[in-house]
């Protein structure tokens, strides 16, 4: 997280110098896209490397049900903790989906970036500007 606040407040520094004109404000930007995209994906591989250790835990939560009467009878008990088991696993595999889809969303849009903040077209854009 430091390292993403880090590359945050270079990204916002380094935009501030393009919109002024800056042709390094340009290359700058589109090095901290690329830093972004470096977080980004050893985020990605750093979630998928803890995923089992995160549906343990979620099953060592639901193998010891709370706060549940002592009259419920165990078939009652075992088609519960199954519910539970079955909602907890929809929610472990819509949580990462979307969380996926949004991290190749900016993936995309920082690799974007890092192109088009170094191309031929704004540098000279922001040198035509510099020399007038």
């Amino acid at each position: 997280m430091v390292l993403a606040l880090i590359a945050s407040v270079g990204m916002v520094v380094s935009a501030i110098q393009a919109l002024r004109g800056r042709r390094s404000g340009s290359l700058w930007l589109s090095n901290w896209c690329v830093v972004s995209v470096m977080l980004f994906l050893a985020w990605t591989v750093q979630s998928y490397l803890t995923i089992d250790s995160i549906k343990s835990q979620v099953m060592e939560v639901l193998a010891t049900p709370q706060n549940i009467p002592p009259d419920v009878p165990p078939e009652r008990l075992a088609e519960l903790k199954e519910n539970l088991e079955y909602f907890s696993q929809v929610g472990i595999a819509v949580g990462l989906g979307c969380a996926g889809f949004f991290m190749l969303v900016n993936i995309l849009l920082y690799l974007y970036g890092a192109v088009r903040f170094r191309s031929a077209a704004v540098l000279d854009r922001l040198q035509e500007r510099n020399q007038q």
